[in-house]
């Protein structure tokens, strides 16, 4: 070998060396899973809306979650999947991947004693 061919091969390995090195983070990340849960709506105001998450759920902890979904209305139950990434305000933020309406509230609103007087079909 002659000196030109060893300078050609060291600099590819160092080269090759240095590529390794910086992608060698990457090799080690954990993929990144979704959250999905279900929730009852208590606000929804020209697509922001409040859910409550089920007690059950990955999210229960959070009382409150702010999240962007058209075309949900007040008292539906949704089934959200999230980014796994939470913004810790108050309410808690995410950012909606995927989402769909579950149940529609009842059109009879009802108390804990039953449905009030006037919604009565006589």
């Amino acid at each position: 070998m002659n000196k030109q061919s060893i300078i050609i091969f060291s600099s590819i390995l160092l080269i090759s060396f240095v590529i390794f090195l910086i992608l060698l983070p990457f090799a080690y990340q954990k993929p990144v899973h979704n959250i999905t849960f279900y929730a009852t709506v208590k606000e929804a105001n020209d697509g922001q809306v409040i859910l409550t998450p089920f007690p059950d759920g990955p999210l229960a902890q959070y009382p409150y979650i702010s999240a962007h979904m058209i075309g949900i209305d007040m008292g539906m139950v949704v089934k959200v999947t999230c980014k796994p990434e939470i913004m810790e305000s108050y309410p808690v933020q995410i950012t909606v991947v995927n989402y769909e309406m579950v149940a529609r509230p009842s059109p009879i609103r009802t108390t804990t004693y039953g449905p009030l007087p006037w919604e009565i079909a006589e």
